[in-house]
Parts: C-alpha cells; sequence; structure tokens
C-alpha cells in the first residue's frame, strides 16, 4: 500500500518514504498523542505505531500507545468501552479546557 502511495519501493525512494512519514516531523512542539492500533493490523504492520510512540517519548512528547491483542486495520475492537473510555478521557484532558477555557 504504501509503495503504491510513493510510486516506488520505499528502499528504493528513501528521501520520499523520509517526507512521508510522520516520525520525521515530531519535535518538543508536537502535542500529546493516543495512539491505537491493531496488533494484528495486516495494512499498517504494529511496529510502525511503536516506532512513532517511541519517537514522541525521544522528543519528551506526552503519548500513550495501545495496542489492541487481534484487532486488524478497524473494526468493533476499536469501539469496545474500554477504547471509548481511553478516547474520552484523553479528549477530556487535552482538549476540553482548551475549549471551555476559549470561551
Amino acid at each position: 500500500m504504501l509503495n503504491k502511495l510513493l510510486g516506488g519501493n520505499t528502499l528504493d525512494i528513501p528521501d520520499k518514504a523520509k517526507k512521508a512519514s510522520p516520525v520525521t516531523f515530531v519535535s518538543t512542539r508536537t502535542p500529546p498523542f493516543l495512539i491505537v492500533h491493531g496488533a494484528a493490523d495486516p495494512s499498517v504492520p504494529p511496529a510502525q505505531a511503536q516506532l512513532l510512540y517511541d519517537a514522541l517519548k525521544k522528543a519528551g512528547v506526552e503519548a500513550k500507545l495501545h495496542l489492541i491483542p487481534g484487532a486488524g486495520h478497524s473494526g468493533p475492537a476499536f469501539e469496545s468501552p474500554e477504547v471509548i473510555a481511553m478516547i474520552q478521557t484523553f479528549f477530556d484532558r487535552h482538549l476540553k479546557n482548551a475549549v471551555q477555557g476559549g470561551k
């Protein structure tokens, strides 16, 4: 899939691949991240989520990585009460006060 997006094998076009990677753009100014990823994702390997998470932590960015066991790229596992609560808590913590403070 990535090869199709970039128009070639990522090993043959490393500069283009680097520009397409969110890891390239992580900095100390990057906002907090909640990464929810299927542990059995056939489209985007979980190792990619781990690389992003590691880059965020290295930059001092608040980040949480939650791998859903057995889940693929999408599906009902992403709508479980546990995941919904995690997302709600993340939004409340990082967005709710910003929105209310802007009134």
